[in-house]
């Protein structure tokens, strides 16, 4: 009796004209269990509101209802809605990944034109199983969007999977106009490529514009001890622009501590600029070592073992 009075009273408060106290009675369905009889009305809401944090919260409220069909069809709509409400939806269809929310995605994100929506749609399945993710970003045509974000997070999905039948998709992004995607790829291919493949694949790599795609195709390089990588690793050492030195402070904190990676590492942390000091300290850490005194002349600045 007192929970039919409680969900009278917000059916209620759901009909006000004042858009504050309908969004006040959306927030106490959060604490009630979801009654199927307000479903027109949260309906309504959802779709016609004036006010975007109410339809947000209506659409919260319906996802109990998933997957009736006036909520998979109010869903649909809210998708093409302004991004507060569309990313809403997005991020309740993420909780449920059935084959109803993954279709309803995919249709969204090939007639998306926007890309933070696309971008969206695709972190959904950042946490879902990794074949789920892979098929998604395949049928969707992800690795290949115009978009440079979105490629770079369909070829992380991708990567997830360690799929060997993916190298060639990977290889192709390598030649892919964006940093950010070029990096990507050698990062996917690192992880399925024998150390004999990747010395066909990356030396061209070592000399990319980008301090970040060197990097990437420096470490598994230098892991397995080829020696192209290891004069590369020094030129950046010695690189006049600061992000290749923090590049090259970030890649040696990859490596085994070695007498030459702590060498590097010392020089680095005496670097005047105060980025690639602190991404040195960074690696310094990640490899236990004991870093230089606080106050510590030059002199007396050596990295201990």
């Amino acid at each position: 009796m007192v929970r039919d009075t409680a969900i009278h009273d917000i059916g209620e408060k759901l009909a006000e004209d004042i858009a504050e106290v309908r969004y006040s009675a959306l927030r106490e369905l959060a604490v009630l269990e979801h009654v199927f009889v307000l479903k027109p009305r949260l309906l309504e809401i959802c779709l016609y509101d004036s006010w975007g944090p109410n339809r947000s919260e209506a659409v919260r409220a319906l996802a109990a209802l998933w997957p009736d069909a006036d909520v998979k069809q109010a869903f649909a709509a809210c998708l093409d809605a302004e991004p507060y409400v569309a990313n809403t939806v997005v991020e309740i269809l993420a909780l449920r990944l059935d084959s109803e929310a993954i279709e309803l995605l995919h249709q969204r994100f090939r007639s998306a034109q926007n890309a933070k929506l696309r971008y969206s749609i695709l972190q959904a399945f950042c946490n879902a199983r990794e074949c789920i993710a892979r098929d998604f970003v395949l049928n969707a045509r992800g690795h290949v969007d115009e978009d440079e974000r979105v490629r770079a997070l369909s070829l992380s999905l991708l990567a997830r999977t360690g799929d060997l039948a993916l190298k060639d998709l990977f290889v192709a992004r390598l030649k892919d106009d964006s940093q950010r995607v070029r990096a990507g790829a050698i990062e996917a291919l690192s992880e399925i490529c024998s150390p004999e493949e990747l010395l066909e694949l990356l030396p061209p790599y070592l000399d990319d514009s980008s301090n970040r795609v060197r990097a990437n195709a420096m470490i598994p390089l230098l892991k397995a001890g080829y020696r192209i990588a290891e004069s590369r690793l020094r030129d950046m050492v010695a690189h006049t622009c600061n992000l290749f030195r923090s590049s090259a402070a970030y890649v040696l904190g990859e490596m085994a501590p070695t007498v030459q990676v702590v060498s590097h590492l010392d020089d680095l942390a005496r670097d005047a600029d105060p980025v690639v000091r602190n991404r040195a300290l960074a690696s310094v850490e990640r490899l236990g070592l004991r870093p230089p005194p606080a106050g510590a002349t030059p002199a007396s600045q050596s990295i201990g073992i």
